[in-house]
Parts: C-alpha cells; structure tokens; sequence
C-alpha cells in the first residue's frame, strides 16, 4: 500500500523544526567558538540530512539513503551533546538499494536517544539492522537506555498517556 500525501506529509512534519534550530545554533555557537572543523562538519551533516529528507518530494529513497540520514542525525547530536551516542549498523547489503519510505528510521532513532539514552544522562548505544526475514524487510533498532515500565506502555496503548503525542 503506497503512502496517502496527508500520511507523507504527517511523517515529514515529525522531524521537528526545533531540531534545524537548535543544530543551527549551535553551529553558529562553534563558528563564534572558533570551532571551524567542527562547525562545517555540522553543517555538512545538516545538509546531507536534509537533502535526504526532502529528497525533492520523492517518497521513497533506497536504504542506504535512509542509513546515511539516520547517521547524519546522530552526527549532528553528537556534535551538540559531546558524543554521547554510539551506533552500530548491522545492513544486510543485498537490501542498500532497496526503496523505502523515506524517514522511517529517523523518529525511531530520535525515541531511542530522547527517551532512552538521554534519560540515563550518560553515554549510551544504538544497535540498527535491517535484515530480510523470509518476504520482508524487518528494521530493529534497540538502544541500552533506562527502559519503560510495563505500566506505562499499558498506559500509551490503552490510550491514557495523557498526550497527544504519546
């Protein structure tokens, strides 16, 4: 089933303007700095995430495409919060050029930084696969943070989590 334009447009929107912001100034902080290596290696990042996300309207992008934002995402953090965040990419290479839904991983890496390796206030990791399980392409990323607690996931599905967000 391809992707509806309101259901694209709801996926593109999750990559929140406060992140451009936010990365933009703290390049501007580095320049200020004198921090000129790792200043452009900021912006560099930030234009390679973007172009991926944009992708000039396409929909879809091949895996690696998708990989390589989800690695410019996390650059771009560890720039801003010191490298706090390692990752390891298990890909299985027959599926780089296999097309997907563009930013299907990014707000999953996000969750597992902001809610999980954030929350622990310490360094933490990321593992992301992408493997083919009999017909399908399964993407698994798993991080070392605190956790949720049974009773909250109860919550979030049985829609009582208190926001709209959840």
């Amino acid at each position: 089933k391809t992707a509806s334009k309101n259901e694209l447009d709801l996926l593109l929107s999750q990559v929140n303007p406060h992140f451009l912001y936010n990365t933009l100034d703290t390049a501007s902080a580095l320049a200020l700095m004198g921090e000129n290596e790792e200043c452009a290696e900021m912006i560099q990042a930030v234009g390679k995430f973007y172009r991926v996300s944009l992708s000039g309207g396409r929909q879809f992008v091949t895996v690696h495409d998708e990989i390589e934002c989800v690695k410019n995402y996390v650059k771009i953090l560890n720039i801003r919060y010191g490298g706090t965040i390692a990752v390891k990419y298990s890909i299985e290479d027959m599926l780089l050029d296999q097309k997907v839904l563009k930013l299907i991983l990014q707000p999953i890496v996000e969750n597992a930084i902001h809610h999980g390796i954030n929350a622990k206030y310490e360094k933490g990791n990321i593992c992301i696969q992408v493997y083919k399980d009999k017909d399908c392409m399964v993407f698994s990323v798993t991080d070392d943070g605190n956790g949720i607690s049974k009773e909250k996931i109860k919550d979030i599905l049985g829609g009582k989590s208190g926001t709209k967000r959840s």
